[in-house]
């Protein structure tokens, strides 16, 4: 969550930060959500962290930890 003002008062929006995609997700889409692996999620939280080293997580996430399957219509008006 990012913390945003909004005439003067807080409030909580959210970011999809994207990359280039993987192999998998090249086929669907020129982008793809940034996915920290479990490893390097402390690392990213922590303020004040080595820049240089949360550029780097900045990565497509590795094509071959991931499935892809076609979801029916009726599954995305479900989830909408």
């Amino acid at each position: 969550m990012l913390n945003a003002v909004n005439r003067g008062k807080k409030r909580q929006a959210t970011a999809i930060i994207t990359t280039t995609p993987n192999e998998l997700t090249a086929a669907i889409h020129d982008r793809m959500p940034v996915i920290l692996p479990k490893e390097k999620r402390a690392a990213w939280l922590e303020p004040g962290g080595d820049l240089e080293e949360l550029k780097s997580f900045l990565a497509p996430y590795p094509a071959e930890q991931m499935h892809a399957y076609q979801a029916k219509a009726a599954e995305i008006i479900k989830a909408n």
